[in-house]
C-alpha cells in the first residue's frame, strides 16, 4: 500500500509544527507548510482505530537523511516513493480492489485531487 507521509501529532504540539517533524523523520525534508489543504476522518474497523487526517500542502526546503523507528523499518516497512501525480493516481486506482486500498484511496486521491487544483491555479 502507498500513503502520503505524515504521522501523530503530539502532546501539546501545533499541526503545523508536527507537519514538518513528521515529514522531517519519515521522509528526512525540511519543509514550508504553504496550507491546509482539509481534514479527513476514517475508521480501521478491523483495528477498532479512528482517525482524523489533517492534510497540507508543502514546499520542501531541503532533504536531509530520515529518522524512523525500528518499529517503522521492521514491523512497517516504510519506504519513499517519489511519483507523478498522474502515477500515485493510477497506483491508488490499482490498490482499491481490496478493503484497505480502497478506504486509502478514498481518503487520499481526493486531497491530492485538491493539492492539484491548488498548484495548478
Amino acid at each position: 500500500m502507498i500513503e502520503t507521509a505524515g504521522g501523530g501529532v503530539e502532546e501539546g504540539e501545533e499541526l503545523q509544527d508536527a507537519i514538518k517533524r513528521e515529514l522531517k523523520e519519515k521522509l528526512g525534508v525540511k519543509v514550508d507548510v504553504i496550507c491546509k489543504i482539509g481534514v479527513v476522518s476514517d475508521c480501521y474497523n478491523l483495528i477498532h482505530r479512528h482517525n482524523i487526517n489533517n492534510y497540507f500542502l508543502c514546499k520542501v526546503e531541503s532533504f536531509g537523511e530520515k529518522e524512523l523507528t525500528e518499529d517503522e523499518i521492521n514491523n512497517f516497512h516504510l519506504s519513499t516513493l517519489k511519483l507523478s501525480y498522474e502515477k500515485v493516481v493510477r497506483e491508488y486506482d490499482y490498490r482499491s480492489n481490496t478493503r484497505l486500498g480502497k478506504l486509502i484511496a478514498n481518503r487520499e486521491l481526493p486531497v491530492l485531487h485538491r493539492a492539484k487544483e491548488i498548484i495548478d491555479i
